[in-house]
């Protein structure tokens, strides 16, 4: 047969043992064909029947094949759409394990082999590419559910999609095993860039918010005497303690639920970052943060600079004389609920010193003493006194409180200071944040 096939031409049931060097024009085939070597068509080739081969190529190089659109390409599969259509969950496996499942419904049964841990999952986005003089940003990451359809005059519009965020359930136990814990769940904002430049470099930058944040109601027309839509609730809940459905053995914890404001930051030279505040902002608003070293606060009022503030003043004593003051003075007009103490590590007195009290100079116990409220004179470790505001009295001056050692009763001061020991001492007590001047 001839090394090159001219004009239309028509085979049924054509055999070519060996190569055809070159088709130039139209080939139609209505019955099989085998090519027993290789087939060279410059022109279209059109099958009534099946393709079937084993393995498809590229004919020039880093060209890719393409196919209805789809380019195949060096192990790539490149397309404007990806459409993968299924009746039945779409499984993705990852180094050849199955270790992902998409439905619309609910996905009952994706488990791994026998004795296995289920496959980790990681989805991230790319990393920029900027360089030291033209820093660039990370690629963000959307996650959102359907909006749902509007309705028309008295149909109710349809409600968006819900989103969950949820940790594994733990796997269950039987006889005298430990159950499995839940899987934790996680919404973390990015850590702030290090600053690398020494003492020419800026600040650092700040780390990634975190929020978790419900829908706002739905607004009405200017002409409808309807209301708006009330604001999405947003819930924080503990997980609920497990059960003992039988024999005696005790039921589970409930879940804590913590608000942590970050730390703030520390510092070689400068002053150290104050830690974060929570902000519990609504009718009647709550704010609790740090104040310095030692101190917290909780103001409830108006805004975050306004209204009844409660501190809290912790501090730990090394007495070394008779009376020892604490650093943080109390402010006129405080009303002081509660000064708790406790011995960390024994004291040692002398003479007349035999306890100790909390009070101040002209009054010794005014805030308590050992035994507290049942008088106990003693220096040991884990003495404690544990006194709390009958009477709401506001200070009319600064207060300086101080820890004393006592003679019997601790009434007044003993003869010789107090030395070796540690005390820790906490102050509560209420004061003001002062309203804004008007503008």
């Amino acid at each position: 047969m001839a090394d090159d096939i001219k004009g239309t031409t028509h085979f049924s049931n054509l055999t070519v043992e060996e190569d055809v060097t070159s088709i130039g024009d139209d080939l139609t085939l209505t019955d099989d064909l085998t090519v027993g070597g290789a087939a060279a068509v410059t022109g279209n080739v059109t099958v009534t029947g099946s393709v079937l081969v084993d393995t498809i190529t590229e004919k020039t190089s880093a060209a890719g094949c393409t196919v209805e659109s789809v380019k195949l390409e060096d192990g790539e599969v490149q397309s404007t759409t990806l459409k993968l259509n299924s009746t039945n969950p779409l499984t993705v496996a990852l180094n050849a394990v199955d270790s992902l499942q998409l439905d619309n419904a609910a996905i009952s049964a994706f488990a791994a082999a026998t004795d296995t841990v289920g496959r980790d999952v990681f989805a991230e986005t790319q990393d920029a590419g900027g360089t030291a003089t033209a820093a660039r940003v990370g690629g963000a990451l959307s996650v959102k559910c359907g909006d749902g359809s509007a309705g028309a005059a008295a149909v109710a519009g349809g409600a968006g999609g819900a989103a969950a965020l949820a940790g594994g359930l733990g796997g269950a136990t039987s006889a005298t095993g430990t159950a499995g814990a839940g899987g934790a769940a996680a919404v973390a904002g990015g850590a702030g860039g290090a600053n690398t430049g020494g003492a020419t470099g800026a600040a650092a930058g700040a780390g990634g918010a975190a929020s978790l944040v419900s829908g706002a109601g739905g607004a009405t027309d200017s002409t409808g005497a309807h209301a708006g839509g009330a604001g999405g609730a947003l819930a924080l809940t503990g997980g609920a303690g497990g059960a003992a459905t039988a024999g005696t053995g005790d039921g589970g914890a409930g879940g804590s639920l913590t608000l942590t404001p970050g730390a703030g930051g520390a510092t070689t030279g400068g002053s150290a970052g104050a830690k974060g505040q929570v902000y519990l902002a609504g009718q009647t608003n709550i704010y609790t943060g740090a104040l310095a070293a030692g101190l917290a606060a909780t103001i409830v009022g108006p805004t975050a600079t306004e209204g009844l503030k409660t501190v809290v003043q912790e501090e730990t004593l090394s007495p070394a004389a008779v009376e020892t003051a604490l650093a943080t003075v109390i402010p006129k007009g405080s009303v002081i609920r509660a000064v708790l103490a406790n011995v960390q590590t024994a004291l040692t007195g002398g003479s007349t010193t035999v306890t100790w009290s909390v009070g101040v100079a002209a009054d010794p116990d005014k805030y308590g003493t050992a035994g507290h409220p049942t008088k106990a004179d003693a220096l040991t470790k884990n003495s404690k006194s544990n006194w709390i505001n009958a009477a709401l009295v506001q200070l009319t001056a600064d207060e300086t409180i101080v820890l004393t050692g006592a003679a019997t009763g601790g009434t007044a001061d003993g003869d010789t200071a107090l030395t070796v020991g540690t005390v820790r001492i906490v102050v509560i007590y209420d004061t003001f944040a002062q309203l804004a001047n008007a503008a």
